[in-house]
């Protein structure tokens, strides 16, 4: 039960698009028919088993803005499109959830894709979460590409899994934060294609991508693949590596790169981000590390209380000179005694106290 709905409608695979879907018993058939009757604030829950998306003409998913889509689990509840070359399998909107499903558009062709909006999108779309969910199939997996509509999306805990490209972004004024997710290459991808699980191409809008404690693998077994996991281009793309291992690997010891950029993109690495550093093509910042976090520089030392002891070393007011007790203040504020340092007669430290904060 979805607690936070409205209404909550159920779809299996024994239903029929006749009934009301307002229960297990007289549930839908179809993923279409419940989206063609929720209404903002409604819920989905898709019981076990693999739905097929097939209308002619093709028209992806769309749920209605504020629903919220949940499966049985991932690999227990399958929305697919066919045939393959249909894309996308669904179309997020506002405001929208999904949760605990599998998202597959079935074989990387290469006009197909699982999850997001092209050129021929009408419009954009803000505050799409996805939680739980494994994106998979097509020849991209997770697409948005559109110069006008700006897009919102935010995956945690998410599979993408791609045969070329996993999630790929050109163009579109959007945000996309990644929290706990996988991404990593399966090894039937055709030779001689890049292999790009996060491709940024931002070439006049600004766009955004922040990865939190995520996993980045692309590896082929296929010669003449291009592993390439991070690859971002153009002056308006920003990325940025928190806590995220990245890994890229070709059969028999061939080239390949953890990081690529170009074209004036950014790319900061953080925290413990890890990865190749000679596998890395073009500029990557680093950012500052645990800056006020215990042991930044000594065993309970922040950096920031690091750089005030030094500060007053070399900067504050000192007193006691020839005496048993030498204090060092503050640099210029002279408020605190930031080190307190007993001397035997020899001039040894025999004893220091200190005021860090």
């Amino acid at each position: 039960m979805l607690l936070e709905a409205g209404t909550q409608y159920y779809v299996s695979t024994t239903g029929s698009d006749g009934a009301d879907g307002l229960s297990r018993a007289t549930a839908f058939r179809t993923v279409a028919k419940a989206y063609a009757t929720m209404t903002s604030g409604d819920a989905a829950l898709i019981l076990p088993g693999t739905y097929i998306h097939n209308p002619d003409p093709y028209v992806p998913l769309t749920p209605p803005i504020g629903t919220v889509t949940q499966g049985c689990g991932v690999d227990v509840t399958t929305i697919r499109a066919s045939p393959s070359s249909q894309r996308p399998v669904v179309r997020p909107n506002s405001y929208c959830r999904f949760l605990e499903l599998t998202i597959d558009c079935d074989a990387p062709s290469a006009d197909a894709f699982a999850f997001g909006a092209n050129l021929n999108d009408a419009g954009g779309f803000s505050n799409v979460t996805c939680s739980r969910v494994r994106f998979t199939g097509g020849a991209d997996v997770i697409v948005l590409l559109d110069p006008d509509n700006v897009r919102s999306l935010r995956f945690e805990e998410c599979d993408v899994e791609a045969a070329w490209d996993g999630i790929t972004l050109i163009d579109s004024p959007l945000q996309i934060d990644l929290h706990r997710c996988r991404l990593r290459s399966i090894f039937n991808a055709v030779g001689g294609r890049e292999q790009r699980l996060l491709f940024a191409f931002g070439i006049s809008k600004s766009m955004r991508v922040i990865c939190v404690d995520c996993a980045i693998a692309s590896e082929s077994a296929i010669p003449n693949s291009i592993p390439n996991p991070v690859y971002a281009r153009g002056t308006g793309t920003a990325v940025h590596l928190i806590s995220t291992s990245i890994q890229s690997r070709a059969p028999n010891g061939g080239v390949t790169t953890d990081i690529m950029v170009t074209s004036g993109a950014t790319v900061v690495v953080s925290n413990s981000s890890t990865f190749a550093a000679q596998k890395a093509s073009g500029p990557v910042a680093f950012a500052p590390s645990w800056f006020d976090g215990a042991d930044g520089i000594e065993t309970a030392l922040t950096l920031q209380q690091a750089t005030r002891l030094l500060d007053s070393f070399f900067a504050g007011r000192l007193s006691g000179v020839g005496t048993a007790s030498l204090t060092y203040r503050n640099a210029v504020a002279d408020s605190k005694d930031r080190m307190v340092v007993a001397v035997d007669a020899q001039g040894n430290r025999t004893g220091i106290t200190y005021d860090a904060d």
